[in-house]
């Protein structure tokens, strides 16, 4: 599965009309942590995702913000359009599936 860009404009509108979970993952190109978890992701991405979304932290300073990503990469995760909370796994199939079986076996978080 390809990341898929995805900019500030129109987020919350576009995320509300996505089925399924939809994991979406703060990076920046000069971010070696994020080149190596986008290659786990590419290769093996955590099931049940169905929508695998990428926002690149400088061009979208205000979403950023609003989801006060402070370090790179950041996760996040979406059911139904509706945020179920952040992910944090290191990068590596066997992590990332185990952080989000448990995220998804919880309630949804508020947003931040």
């Amino acid at each position: 599965m390809m990341l898929t860009q995805v900019g500030q404009a129109g987020f919350h509108q576009d995320m509300e009309k996505r089925a399924g979970v939809s994991l979406v993952v703060f990076t920046q190109v000069s971010c070696g942590a994020c080149r190596a978890l986008k290659a786990v992701l590419g290769r093996a991405p955590p099931s049940p995702v169905a929508h695998l979304l990428e926002v690149d932290a400088l061009d979208a300073a205000a979403l950023t913000a609003e989801y006060d990503v402070f370090h790179l990469p950041a996760m996040f995760v979406f059911v139904q359009g509706v945020f179920q909370g952040p992910l944090h796994a290191r990068p590596d199939a066997t992590a990332l599936q185990h952080a989000m079986d448990r995220l998804l076996s919880q309630p949804p978080q508020d947003p931040p």
